[in-house]
């Protein structure tokens, strides 16, 4: 067997070491890369995490949003009656009939035509009639109120069609003072009103 001498030796332990150190080095480079891809993984993650995060608040926003203003959406959905709510020319009488009562008014007749298109008439007070909405039919109503009458309850009737929620909208009136009564009685001419379905 050979004896190591002392330079041998130093050698032998000098390269060891410059082993270890390239070894560790590779071993360190190695776990940096692998750390560095997790870290970046984790990142993208957290990132997508926080997006998550920001879109269920704000569609937990939007949903109390929606449910303390369902009166609001349940309005608008009336807005425009529906013609299968209206089916029946029963429930617009029913309609006319409760406003007219409220207001002090007496009906005489009401007669329909459905149509999808307005017509203006030549009356003395004639109001021009909107465009039509895509969608929408037009019930036109001819509504004959008991003359005279009152001229503060027919402003009354005529504010209650015109502010309910279902689109009821006055395109022909014609109204004249009564000389028969006193001074706040009118005459009035049929009433055109426009309704307007889906």
């Amino acid at each position: 067997m050979k004896k190591i001498n002392s330079i041998t030796l130093r050698n032998i332990l000098i390269g060891a070491l410059l082993l270890s150190l390239v070894i560790t080095g590779g071993v360190f480079y190695f776990a940096y890369c692998h750390i560095n891809q997790y870290a970046q993984t984790v990142s993208n993650l957290n990132t997508k995490a926080n997006d998550s995060d920001d879109s269920l608040e704000n569609l937990q926003k939007l949903s109390n949003l929606l449910d303390k203003q369902k009166n609001v959406l349940k309005k608008s959905e009336n807005i425009v009656a529906s013609s299968q709510d209206y089916n029946y020319q029963n429930e617009i009488i029913s309609d006319l009939s409760n406003y007219a009562v409220k207001t002090g008014v007496s009906l005489s007749q009401i007669n329909f035509t459905s149509d999808t298109s307005l017509t203006t008439g030549n009356t003395s007070l004639a109001i021009t009639n909107a465009p039509i909405v895509a969608g929408l039919k037009t019930v036109t109503i001819s509504l004959t109120l008991s003359s005279p009458l009152p001229y503060v309850n027919l402003l009354h009737f005529i504010k209650a069609l015109e502010n309910n929620l279902t689109a009821m909208q006055i395109s022909e009136i014609s109204i004249s003072h009564d000389s028969t009564m006193n001074s706040s009685y009118v005459s009035i001419q049929p009433l055109t009103i426009n309704m307007y379905t889906r």
